[in-house]
């Protein structure tokens, strides 16, 4: 068996697991998250090489590397109202603007310190977000799946398909 068809057999199983998710028990979930963000790193270091050796060679089993256009951002805002002012309405162009939170607190304590109302940051954050009010809004929670502590009892037996899990990588490439 050569490495490609070991690629393809993980790839196979890999994609007939992916419709079990939703009758996999909390611990079948759990081991699959593990697995996955090993092949995740694996995925990661395999995108590293083959970038490096692109660089190198100019391409790495049929890959190249393609240039892509960097993001646009506009570095002054006020120049880009003023280019923009006589065809979007004020009140549109702000719907269309996002600001920096860190950035906007910092030139706010900068003002109180010019202007001799500074006491200390802590006491500058608070009053910043009295002053924005509900112009000021939080983010919705987000979450990390971490490993939990492992307990002394067994976890109960696993009923997902049998997959042999692979001895070492070169089982899986």
């Amino acid at each position: 068996m050569t490495n490609q068809d070991h690629v393809v057999n993980f790839c196979g199983a890999a994609r007939a697991l992916a419709p079990q998710t939703k009758i996999m028990t909390d611990q079948e979930l759990a081991n699959v998250y593990e697995m996955t963000r090993m092949v995740t790193r694996l995925l990661e270091d395999v995108r590293k090489e083959l970038v490096a050796r692109c660089k190198t060679h100019g391409n790495a089993g049929g890959l190249i590397l393609c240039p892509v256009n960097g993001g646009r951002e506009i570095t002054d805002m006020r120049a880009a109202y003023n280019a923009l002012r006589d065809i979007i309405p004020k009140g549109e162009f702000l719907k269309s603007c996002s600001v920096s939170v860190t950035k906007l607190e910092s030139a706010f304590i900068t003002a109180q310190k010019l202007n001799g109302t500074y006491r200390d940051d802590n006491t500058s954050r608070q009053q910043f977000d009295q002053t924005l009010g509900p112009a000021l809004g939080l983010r919705p929670e987000r979450f990390m799946l971490c490993k939990a502590p492992s307990r002394p009892s067994q976890p109960p037996q696993s009923q997902m398909p049998p997959f042999p899990a692979p001895s070492d990588l070169d089982d899986i490439l």
